[in-house]
Parts: C-alpha cells; structure tokens; sequence
C-alpha cells in the first residue's frame, strides 16, 4: 500500500540523495559481485583447460593400453603357434625314435663267425694291453719281440731293393678303438 503524502521538496531531495546512495552502495556491491564472478570465471576456465588436459591425456593412456593390449594378445598367438609347432616336432620325433627301435629290435643278429671272430679278436686285445701300456702312454718303447725282429728285417729284405732304413718315423701312438660292451 502506497501511501500518500505530501512531502516537501527539500524532504523529497534528500530523500532521493539517500535512495541514489543506496542504489550506488549497491550497485558497488554488485561490481564487487562481478569482480568476484570474473575471479571465479577465470578459475573457472582454469579448471576446464585441467579438464581438457586431463581428457587428452586419459585418450592417449587408453590408446597406448590398447596397443599393449593388442600386442600382448599377438604375443599369446605366438606362444600358442610356437608351442604347437613344438609339439608336433616333438611328437614327430617320437615316432622317428620308436621306428628306429622297433628296427633295431627286429633287426637279425651278425653270423655267428663274425660274432666268434670280434669276441677273439678282442680278448687277444686285452690280453696284449699291459705288454702296450707303457706305450700307449708315451713311457717307453714300442715292444717287439725277438722273433717279430727277424720275422720284419727277412721281409723288408725280401720285398724292398733298398737296404736302407725307412725315411720316416712314427712318432704319434696308433689309433686305438674302443672295444665292444654288450654281446
């Protein structure tokens, strides 16, 4: 309700002068409103550059993450290609090595002269191994007996023109083969 009163100028005048002051308090009051509003909107766009930032970056941890991803994934393949082809190999080989045994199994046996002949021939080895030890060992002479002497200067005698000595020596040990174990 609007009251209706005569006020005199000089009251209207001050009146005004106080209502003009209020209204510049207050629009003072809204210019600190806006000087706070324009700090609050340039932490405002701070915060949203971060943001952005933040984004960008979370794109490309993701990207990365899903090259590892991938990559590891190619990996496993591999492994997995890698370790069948081994079990193949593997069982391949198997089956070459049975073959092989069920041939050696079925395989015949030599004559039994052939086997007499190696049994002999390899007792008389080892029965002339100590008189060759020391030998074979490179601490003595090679051992000739008297009579293989005689036997080795007729037949040179008889089979060369020359009587002269041979031209070379021997000076490394004769090979030696390892004697059969089983049969």
């Amino acid at each position: 309700m609007r009251l209706k009163c005569r006020l005199s100028p000089l009251i209207r005048a001050t009146f005004a002068i106080v209502i003009s002051v209020k209204f510049t308090f207050s629009i003072l009051a809204n210019c600190e409103d806006l000087c706070g509003m324009e700090s609050h909107l340039t932490h405002e766009m701070e915060l949203s550059k971060k943001y952005e930032e933040i984004l960008k970056k979370r794109t490309s941890l993701l990207q990365e993450m899903e090259s590892l991803n991938e990559k590891h994934k190619n990996k496993k393949k591999q492994q997995a290609m890698d370790s069948e082809a081994a079990v193949k190999r593997n069982a391949e080989l198997l089956h070459d090595l049975q073959k092989i045994e069920n041939h050696l199994k079925t395989r015949s046996l030599p004559h039994p002269e052939i086997v007499s002949l190696e049994t002999r021939y390899w007792a008389s080895v080892e029965e002339k191994i100590p008189e060759w030890e020391p030998f074979l060992l490179g601490r003595g002479p090679t051992p000739v007996r008297d009579g293989d002497k005689s036997h080795r200067k007729t037949r040179r005698k008889k089979g060369s023109s020359q009587d002269s000595p041979p031209t070379h020596t021997v000076t490394s040990l004769p090979p030696r083969s390892n004697p059969k174990t089983g049969t």
